[in-house]
This record gives structure tokens, C-alpha cells and sequence, in this order.
């Protein structure tokens, strides 16, 4: 793990492969976790719409991508992705693929990210393999 934070609203773990750090991550794997009763009231499509949003202040040029979503389930799910061309601060390509699973009162948010202007076809199917297996256990 090379980042973790924690207080009474949110959990976020980052994990990036041995040999990288922070700084000079190549690939990137984060969990948040949002613990707020509210969060209820937006539907993970309202949520992506929100991040992407909240990102654009960082990459204007950044594209989102709806993948697919569950809304017919206990705890409903979204899939989607944002490229970016370079970030504001730094002029460096970074995309994150997102699996956002709404649970009662905790906002689950997956994210593999890549420093680079888009994610591979293979990559991209690879990673929703891995988060669809992802469950709610108890929140």
C-alpha cells in the first residue's frame, strides 16, 4: 500500500506496483470509501456526472466515457472512464477507469488509473472483469 487516509467521511487506499512511488506511478489502484448517509440521494449515474465534473477542474480536456450500470440492483453500480490529455498542474496524460457501487450509507469507489491519454481496449476489459467481481459486504 503506498497511501492510506482515514476520518469520519472517507477511506482512500492506494496501492501502486513495487518499484513505483506516488510521484512516478505509472499504473495506480485506488478504494474510496465515502461514508455518508446523503450520499443516497444521487444515483451513480448522478455520481459520475459529479466526478467528472470535480475533474475537469484539474484536466479540462479530460473525456468521459459511460461504460454500463445496474440500477436494478440491492446495491446499484456504474462503470465508466476519464481520459485525459495532459492535467493542469503538470502536462502529463492520466485515465481512470471507475466501478462506483452504491451501498446504504457508503459510497464504494474502485479506480485503476494509468499515466497515459487512454486505456487500451485490453486493459479496459481486463480491469471490469476484476471489478465486477467486486461485492458489498456490509457498510
Amino acid at each position: 500500500m503506498a497511501f492510506e487516509e482515514e476520518d469520519d467521511k472517507m477511506l482512500i487506499l492506494q496501492y501502486i506496483p513495487k518499484g513505483q512511488t506516488l510521484e512516478t506511478w505509472r499504473e495506480i489502484g485506488t478504494i474510496q470509501m465515502i461514508k455518508m448517509a446523503e450520499i443516497r440521494q444521487f444515483t451513480p449515474y448522478e455520481m459520475m456526472e459529479i466526478m467528472y465534473k470535480q475533474g475537469l477542474q484539474q484536466a479540462p480536456e479530460a473525456k468521459l466515457t459511460f461504460i454500463t450500470k445496474n440500477d436494478s440492483t440491492e446495491y446499484p453500480w456504474i462503470q465508466f472512464k476519464i481520459e485525459a490529455p495532459k492535467l493542469k498542474d503538470i502536462p502529463q496524460a492520466e485515465s481512470q477507469l471507475y466501478h462506483l457501487i452504491q451501498g446504504k450509507e457508503t459510497l464504494f469507489v474502485v479506480i485503476w488509473g494509468i499515466r497515459r491519454w487512454e486505456i487500451y481496449t485490453e486493459e479496459e476489459s481486463k480491469w471490469r472483469e476484476i471489478f465486477s467481481k467486486a461485492t458489498v459486504g456490509t457498510d
